[in-house]
């Protein structure tokens, strides 16, 4: 049966079939929308994760970990910007994997986040610059004279004794 309602999204008043995504109404095509953004967010979740584990060398990821960085999603933080976080921190930091670092998480992310944002944006100005360098060899002409190729050669007027 056909309803009233008002997209969440796009928040135009329709008669028709609604679609229920977080207790919240969508008409059809906001309602792709909201799904094709759920899909993107949990597969970004599960790059950070696959991440952690790898680093922790785990193959669970602690239920206290997963709500911290929950929480600093919620602050507005972005699942890339974690990622790139904590894989700055071990990978090009270089600190030592230690066993509660899991623990402290949170702190991770909040002390490094703006620092790894200045060298990530640090690392595409290098990159740019890089790339708009031309390699290109440039072709010069010498001349050279003979009298530069001729070898001057010094008077050697020692004496044995000297020697």
């Amino acid at each position: 049966m056909y309803k009233k309602f008002t997209c969440q999204l796009c928040g135009v008043n329709k008669t028709g079939l609604s679609y229920l995504v977080d207790k919240k109404n969508y008409c059809y095509s906001c309602y792709e929308k909201v799904i094709s953004q759920k899909q993107a967010q949990e597969e970004k979740s599960q790059e950070l994760y696959n991440l952690i584990k790898d680093i922790f060398k785990i193959d669970i990821i602690p239920q206290f970990t997963i709500d911290s960085i929950s929480q600093e999603i919620k602050k507005g933080k972005t699942w890339n910007g974690i990622k790139e976080t904590i894989n700055y921190y071990y990978n090009v930091k270089y600190y030592e994997v230690k066993e509660n670092d899991l623990l402290y998480i949170s702190t991770i992310i909040n002390r490094y986040y703006e620092e790894t944002y200045q060298y990530l944006k640090k690392q595409k100005e290098v990159q740019k610059a890089n790339e708009s360098v031309d390699l290109t060899p440039v072709k010069r002409t010498v001349n050279v004279r003979k009298s530069s190729l001729v070898k001057k050669q010094k008077d050697f007027n020692y004496k044995i004794e000297d020697l």
